[in-house]
């Protein structure tokens, strides 16, 4: 028989093993799986798209290292975040700030805490991904 005690500390570890196997699961999407597409408007021709995205960060949440075929233009709607762009000092980014990364530039994001929205316009190549992974 399951005593009052067991069933608690049986529960409890219950919910704790399964948060952690979702922000887990989390941690391993793509940056692009993270990413909303709110519009995409393809250019004359057939070379470049220009895509509007949303991305919401939880507190802490890290965005992996990664780059982008194209150049990303960006506005921190809310929230605040450190941006780490190659080659580049850490850059502190506040709500109602906006920034710029250049094309194929490494740069990772780590949220501060408090949730965050960043609402970034991509100039890429249609045919090529919008996200690429860059080891560390």
């Amino acid at each position: 028989m399951l005593s009052r005690r067991g069933f608690v500390s049986g529960a409890l570890c219950a919910t704790v093993g399964l948060a952690l196997t979702q922000r887990r699961a989390r941690a391993q999407k793509s940056p692009e799986q993270a990413l909303k597409f709110l519009a995409k408007t393809e250019y004359p021709g057939d070379k470049y798209a220009c895509i509007l995205v949303k991305l919401d960060l939880a507190p802490g949440e890290h965005v992996p290292r990664h780059m982008h075929p194209g150049l990303e233009s960006s506005y921190l709607a809310s929230g605040n975040i450190t941006l780490s762009i190659e080659g580049k000092p850490d850059l502190v980014v506040k709500a109602g700030d906006g920034y710029q990364i250049p094309a194929k530039t490494p740069h990772s994001v780590r949220n501060g805490s408090e949730k965050s929205t960043i609402v970034a316009t991509f100039i890429v190549e249609k045919d090529k991904p919008l996200v690429e992974l860059v080891p560390t």
